[in-house]
This record gives C-alpha cells, structure tokens and sequence, in this order.
C-alpha cells in the first residue's frame, strides 16, 4: 500500500542551513526539492577526476546503518547500495559513513541517527566542494511506524507536510482530555492541531512545520500509487 500520511509525525531536527532546516521524517519516505550555494567550498577525500564539481541530480539520505554497507542485516543504506547501481563508494570526513556515488548523479548519504548527527552530516555535504547540490532532489528514505489504522507494516508512505514533533508539548496519556485526538501540542498551544488547521498556532521558533512543494509529492505518488507490494497476514 502507497499512501499520502498527513497526520502528526514524530520528526527530529534535520537540516540547519540560513536559518531554515528540514525536519527528519519518521516516515517510509520524501521527496523535496533543496538547493545549496556552493560558494562557501570544503573539502573532504580526495576530489574526483576533473576540475569542476560533480552535478548531483538526487541525494538520497538514509540515517542509520547496522554494519556493514552490504551483506548483513540491513538499516536504512543497505539495500539502496545493494539495489541501485552506485558506481563507486566516497569518502566522507565530515559524516558517519562513506558517500555512494552513481553515474547517473545520485548521491547516497548515511548521517547517522539523530538530530546532531543529520545536522553535521548534512551541513558538511552540502559545502564539500566535490559536489554540486543546486540543483538536486533530495529523497529522505527513513524506516517508521504508523497508525495501525492507517498503514500496515512495510507501507511506503510519501508525505506533504514535515513537522517537527521535538518542538511540542506531550500530555501524560492518563490525563488527556476525552475529546483530544492525543496528547501532543505545538509549544505555546492549547489544544492539539486538527486536520486542516495550522500547526503554528501558539508561539514558535517558526521551524515547526514545513509545508512541501504539493505538486511534487503528488506527481511522485501518482507515479508509484500502483506499485504492488508484497503483504502478509502478520503484517496487515
């Protein structure tokens, strides 16, 4: 089952970068457009041949790895670098894990789990110099959990909207009212967002939540909506 998932996602801090960051999904997966400047260069391992900076037309970001890069059980890189035929592994001194590098120009990235991790992970790709990230798609693939009742286990999920659930309240479960749908609030909020209203009611740091390019999601999941995937008793 592929499916839209606009409910509340338990999301940490992603991406610090002029003021604004996207937030780590707790979700199957999302597609977003960024861009980076590339004129503030670093430089970690040694560049690839030429003298221009390779153009990226997709990062794929995962956060966590088991072990090894292939063959044990996998995290969230493994079976990207298994499945999809990256060229070449890079090094990466400012992250967790060695880049993935494919010759149709998508980039893989592990950051490690966590909100520290991601930041630094993820400011450090964006000025190493070897790479060209302006004008790249960034797909953040991350494993989750869902409402039983709305996703069952190995749903993909894309999502349109990325709130970051660190930057709220949470009721203890025993006293939240009868009438709220649960018991977590946006920081200054007096009562729980319903679906439709703004998540930013209250006061905020105003990095709260970050609506998604709509068409964008929406062409991506026309595109997969069909997709058959495997299912089993245990897991519905």
């Amino acid at each position: 089952m592929t499916r839209f998932y606009d409910t509340w996602f338990k999301v940490g801090s992603y991406l610090n970068l002029g003021a604004k960051y996207l937030s780590r999904l707790s979700v199957a997966c999302l597609l977003v457009g960024a861009s980076f400047g590339t004129s503030a260069r670093g430089e970690s391992g040694p560049q690839l041949a030429g003298d221009e900076p390779l153009l990226i037309k997709a990062v794929v970001v995962t956060m966590f790895e088991h072990g090894a890069p292939e063959g044990d059980r996998p995290g969230e890189m493994q079976l990207w670098v298994e499945r999809y035929p990256f060229s070449q592994s890079l090094p990466f001194d400012g992250g967790v894990r060695p880049l993935w590098y494919s010759e149709d120009g998508v980039l893989l990235i592990c950051t490690g789990g966590g909100i520290a991790n991601a930041t630094a992970s993820i400011l450090a790709l964006g000025v190493d110099a070897r790479f060209d990230l302006r004008k790249a798609y960034w797909v953040i693939a991350g494993i989750a959990g869902g409402d039983p009742l709305d996703v069952s286990l190995g749903s993909a999920v894309w999502a349109r909207q990325v709130v970051d659930g660190d930057l709220a309240y949470e009721i203890d479960a025993r006293e939240i009212p009868d009438d709220w749908p649960y018991g977590l609030l946006p920081l200054g909020a007096t009562q729980p967002v319903r679906p439709g209203e703004p998540i930013g009611d209250g006061w905020s740091v105003d990095t709260v939540s970050f609506q998604l390019n709509e068409a964008l999601v929406t062409r991506i999941y026309e595109a997969t909506k069909d997709i058959r995937l495997p299912v089993s008793d245990s897991a519905s």
